[in-house]
């Protein structure tokens, strides 16, 4: 099995944050779309399903594995040297985790194996909360799935599709669908919760006599509003609801900074009057 904390680099001490950023960073750099290794970037993900589960790295950390059955425990009650042996796997949660884990677990009925794929997206798939059509291979068949992306779509999150995984035991209930989204940078959006933020690069000039200015939006329509004369550089404008769909239906917000550049082609006219107005 991995060592999900070397695949992510990252110390067992690192924090849920920690462990986030690096997933991010990992996953970037090995993701099939930018030239990284398919094999590398199945890893990343596997290591950061058993870390940003407190459940999985809690035995993780006991154990050096999250599969019960992999754990060294064996039938009876004592082993050679004296060590208590779980009698089943429902004992191990129990003393692991307590008793009312392991009372789920062993209630819990058999089912076919889940299925798990990766599903890279864009920021306006999210916005549009697209519907993606999935081609799966499972040990049963192939299957197309239709699924439409969640208001709260992030890097790292999972969609579960109850009984579209595997079915190839008949007697047993199918297993689960486990959808994990990778969401690709935007080039001027950066999204944080339900509010983007981005940059507007403005002549300077425009921001000393004021002028009009039209935005390009995430939703393609456009947003206009009026810059005052005498405007301050590097103000940062808010969009009241025109960021990100919440699940509730409402919207975050979008910020919007000015960086204001000199243009080119300056004439001694146009500097002669500047320097009057210093």
């Amino acid at each position: 099995m991995l060592d999900p904390y070397k695949t992510l680099e990252i110390d067992r001490s690192a924090s849920e944050s920690e462990i986030k950023k690096a997933y991010r960073k990992k996953a970037a750099e090995h993701h099939p779309d930018k030239g990284g290794d398919e094999t590398k970037f199945k890893d990343v993900n596997e290591a950061y399903q058993i870390l940003s589960n407190s459940e999985k790295k809690k035995m993780y950390d006991q154990f050096g594995t999250t599969d019960p059955q992999q754990a060294g425990f064996r039938s009876g009650s004592f082993g050679r040297n004296g060590e208590h042996v779980f009698e089943n796997v429902g004992d191990l949660f129990e003393e692991f985790f307590g008793g009312g884990f392991a009372s789920s677990f062993r209630n819990r009925p058999l089912r076919n194996k889940d299925i798990k794929l990766s599903l890279t997206c864009r920021l306006e798939d999210v916005y549009n909360q697209e519907e993606k059509l999935l081609s799966i291979d499972l040990p049963s068949g192939k299957r197309k799935v239709t699924l439409t992306l969640p208001a709260n779509a992030e890097t790292g999150t999972i969609i579960r599709l109850r009984g579209l995984g595997d079915h190839s035991i008949k007697d047993l209930e199918p297993g689960n669908l486990m959808v994990h989204l990778n969401l690709l940078e935007h080039d001027i959006y950066q999204k944080k919760g339900y509010d983007l933020y981005q940059e507007y690069p403005i002549n300077i000039l425009n921001i000393l006599v004021g002028c009009h200015i039209e935005l390009d939006h995430i939703s393609t329509t456009k947003i206009s509003w009026t810059l005052p004369e005498a405007s301050q550089p590097t103000q940062t404008v808010r969009f009241k609801s025109k960021g990100m769909p919440k699940p509730n239906g409402s919207f975050g917000d979008l910020y919007v900074t000015l960086k204001p550049f000199t243009p080119k082609g300056l004439n001694n006219k146009v500097l002669t009057e500047l320097r009057k107005m210093v």
